[in-house]
């Protein structure tokens, strides 16, 4: 890990740490050592970090869950017979903000099946989700300069014809009968497990192997003198939301630049130089994305300096964003 040290030593000296950045690590380590935290930084911290994405891509997304594993925990819960375990995250979830749609609705639904109301009560409360639940799905396809109606906006998303018809139903007309709102609801319920839950769990786990692959297919590119082809690789990594910045994006970085150290017995200054020439590139490139990259890969690779030696060389980050 010597070989860490150096390189992180000749990072810095070329210039890749700015003075902001510098100033950023300082003011966060002083927050860190006041709070007494052990390596995890606030979400307050995170919001004063200012990171941002360039040009005109999205800006980061905070989500209200800590890790995936938490996901699919509350996936599992809610599709089985622990429906009040999942519903008590769910609603842990709403008091951090950022609760997606469709998490809200499906937790909504599930959470009036498991409760007795009165008839008027129940028409109404079931009523409502299923308005929002076609209003939130449909609302941001509404991008032509003339309005399009609900019905064709639904038949494009792929919603089932009965929920449109009780959107329509409630909105414009009576509140459709108990028995037809609960059929909708389980017919809400089936869409939102296919095509919400499914279809995000299939694609949970294929982000970090996809930035490692990035990465080495990047360093292939740098070795055989191809900086062009290197800086598409490179570009195939921005737009990350921060969670994916922390749990894909750092590991895999952390990970190649410390396999080079692996791949040889040497510590001497060629071994250095040619080290910092394959990946100044990539940490020029990828600091100017998001502005806290090198200081966070920074404390992932002193973090991975503090533990003993291991067989696999593939570093796991401490979160910086953690809710209790």
């Amino acid at each position: 890990m010597l070989f860490v040290v150096k390189l992180i030593g000749k990072i810095i000296a070329s210039g890749s740490l700015q003075p902001s950045h510098h100033a950023y690590f300082s003011e966060m380590s002083a927050k860190k050592n006041k709070r007494q935290l052990d390596d995890v930084a606030s979400p307050e911290d995170i919001v004063a970090s200012n990171l941002t994405i360039k040009g005109d891509l999205p800006l980061p997304k905070m989500t209200c869950w800590a890790t995936w594993d938490e996901w699919r925990e509350v996936k599992r819960c809610l599709f089985s017979a622990n429906i009040p375990m999942g519903l008590k995250r769910v609603h842990t979830w709403r008091l951090r903000q950022h609760l997606p749609l469709s998490i809200d609705i499906t937790a909504n639904l599930l959470q009036l099946g498991q409760e007795a109301h009165g008839s008027d009560i129940s028409r109404l409360a079931y009523a409502m989700t299923l308005v929002r639940m076609v209003n939130g799905l449909v609302d941001p396809c509404q991008t032509k300069l003339f309005a399009m109606s609900v019905s064709r906006l639904a038949t494009q998303v792929g919603l089932p014809r009965c929920l449109v018809e009780v959107r329509h139903d409630a909105t414009h007309k009576q509140l459709p009968s108990l028995p037809m709102l609960k059929y909708a609801a389980a017919e809400a319920l089936a869409w939102l497990r296919e095509n919400y839950w499914e279809e995000q769990e299939k694609r949970i786990g294929t982000g970090a192997e996809s930035s490692m692959l990035a990465l080495h297919r990047y360093k292939s590119a740098m070795e055989s003198g191809e900086p062009k082809r290197a800086t598409t690789q490179l570009k195939t990594l921005i737009g990350l939301d921060v969670m994916a910045l922390q749990t894909e994006l750092l590991p895999a970085l952390a990970t190649c630049i410390c396999s080079t150290s692996n791949n040889s017995s040497s510590l001497s200054g060629p071994l250095i130089q040619e080290a910092h020439k394959i990946w100044d590139r990539a940490l020029n490139f990828l600091q100017s994305q998001y502005t806290i990259l090198v200081p966070s890969l920074i404390l992932v690779l002193v973090q991975a300096l503090a533990r003993p030696p291991v067989q696999n060389t593939k570093i796991q980050t401490t979160f910086i964003i953690k809710y209790n």
